[in-house]
């Protein structure tokens, strides 16, 4: 009985799905959206960006032990692959086109993260363009689109550890001290956002939005209709 049940929910949400999908205008804007016109959305998110970096060089730290120097040798450590994560600002125009309900988009994404010893800092310049969709109420636009582009990214690591500094020439005990150093990484590469996006415009020119998406994992935004 429950095994019947449960394929009975699954139709009729499927069922209530397809029907409330195929009433949406797939070929105009929400009513208070029109063409021709300019959406410019700013606020808040999180997401990451990915990119082969340089870590450059670390230094180890000189101690003096029975009157010789020791450390002080230098090491490069190479490239490798890293994650830059934290908070992100998009800032984006979208210019929507008359004929047809897309818009053509540019952003500017910021991003700003830092836990620990932890750090990064960057920004994503981007184009693309978003479809829009009319689901019924005047006030609520659904969309879905991609951005392509370029990023820059900065990380910085900060690692403290004790080592022996010296021994003491009347006990024979071991002198420490604490070092701290830092690795930084830098890199640049191809940007790319993929999302899906909901405003709800309370009137001809304000609004707010939520995005979710890859890799920036979730915004939200307010929107202003010029």
């Amino acid at each position: 009985m429950k095994k019947h049940f449960k394929k009975f929910v699954l139709v009729f949400a499927v069922t209530l799905a397809g029907a409330m999908v195929s009433a949406w205008d797939w070929t105009s804007y929400c009513e208070n959206m029109d063409g021709s016109q300019w959406l410019i959305k700013a606020g808040v998110g999180y997401g990451w960006s990915s990119a082969k970096v340089s870590y450059g060089s670390y230094t180890s730290p000189t101690f003096t032990c029975y009157g010789r120097t020791y450390g002080g040798e230098s090491y490069d450590l190479g490239k490798g692959k890293s994650v830059a994560a934290g908070f992100v600002i998009p800032i984006q125009g979208e210019y929507l086109l008359s004929a047809i309900p897309l818009g053509i988009t540019a952003q500017f994404r910021p991003l700003f993260g830092k836990a620990g010893g932890y750090s990064a800092s960057g920004f994503a310049i981007m184009a693309g363009a978003n479809y829009h969709v009319a689901p019924g109420p005047k006030w609520l636009d659904l969309y879905a689109g991609m951005e392509m582009g370029l990023f820059y990214q900065s990380e910085k690591y900060e690692y403290s550890y004790d080592y022996v500094k010296d021994i003491d020439s009347r006990t024979g005990s071991l002198i420490y001290d604490t070092a701290t150093y830092s690795v930084k990484a830098k890199g640049a590469g191809f940007a790319f956002d993929a999302h899906i996006g909901a405003s709800l415009m309370f009137s001809n020119m304000l609004g707010v939005n939520v995005e979710v998406g890859y890799p920036t994992v979730f915004s939200t935004s307010v929107v202003l209709k010029i």
